[in-house]
């Protein structure tokens, strides 16, 4: 920690310029020493990561079933439209098939 401060001082007093300070400051985090965690940190890390896990599983799952849901309203209301367009396709030949036999003005 002294010497990050001791390269910001002589940053602050001109001495070396942003460049140089950055070098530095990287220089010496490459020389420090990597975290270890204990193994209480560990197992918390794997509980967490286990419960996220089971979150996980549970938006796909619901996810999946709410995709089914919607796929099944779509399938019902284009069935129900076909229902439709038949009856009125249905209603719609009907009116030509009574116009082609009503009679006809010469």
């Amino acid at each position: 920690m002294a010497e990050k401060r001791k390269i910001l001082e002589m940053l602050s007093e001109g001495i070396i310029n942003v460049d140089e300070a950055y070098s530095l400051l990287e220089a010496i985090k490459e020389q420090e020493p990597k975290r270890f965690y204990t193994t209480d940190e560990k197992e918390k890390i794997r509980s967490a990561k286990k419960k996220l896990d089971g979150v996980m599983e549970d938006i796909d799952k619901t996810l999946s079933n709410l995709g089914n849901e919607v796929s099944m309203v779509v399938k019902k209301s284009l069935r129900m439209a076909g229902i439709k367009l038949e009856k009125v396709t249905k209603e719609d030949q009907e009116n030509e098939w009574r116009t082609d036999e009503g009679p006809r003005n010469a």
